[in-house]
């Protein structure tokens, strides 16, 4: 079995190639133009959309929790792969803050040059799949380009 970081490494290669390619390539990868609402979606989006369809697991619709755990798995190895270099100067601290009815995880994350503000940050994945793990990138990003502060929680 391969490690997850040389997975990790080859996905991450692979995917660069594939969104590498020239237009006509990714379009005829991605399928026909899509349009909602007057608005053109984005060539690239339409492509990890297709690439998404494609190396998910079929299971007739049926929803187990070996399921919905094997799907989390894949949602955070794709946040991995898909982590844009150059973000390490963000400073990270799990903490836990309050909730309803018993703490919640919660991660910090904190730029070089933070302002006092602060930005609550709830993951998706439809309230099922999303997580700290598959929200990390994106709240490092946020973090280090609007420099402020994110706080990201997980509700589940």
């Amino acid at each position: 079995m391969i490690g997850a970081s040389v997975r990790v490494r080859a996905l991450r290669w692979g995917f660069r190639v594939l969104f590498g390619l020239p237009l006509p390539a990714k379009r005829a990868l991605a399928g026909p133009p899509v349009r909602a609402d007057g608005q053109l979606l984005d060539l690239d989006l339409q492509l990890l959309g297709r690439v998404t369809e494609l190396l998910s697991s079929r299971d007739g619709g049926v929803v187990d929790q070996a399921a919905v755990a094997e799907q989390r798995r894949q949602a955070d190895l794709a946040a991995e792969v898909s982590a844009p270099p150059g973000l390490d100067d963000v400073l990270t601290q799990d903490v836990e803050v309050p909730g309803a009815v018993r703490p919640l995880a919660a991660r910090l994350y904190v730029p070089p040059s933070a302002s006092s503000a602060l930005l609550v940050y709830f993951h998706g994945g439809g309230f099922v799949l999303g997580s700290i793990a598959s929200a990390d990138p994106l709240c490092r990003l946020l973090a280090a380009q609007s420099g402020i502060r994110i706080l990201s929680v997980d509700y589940r």
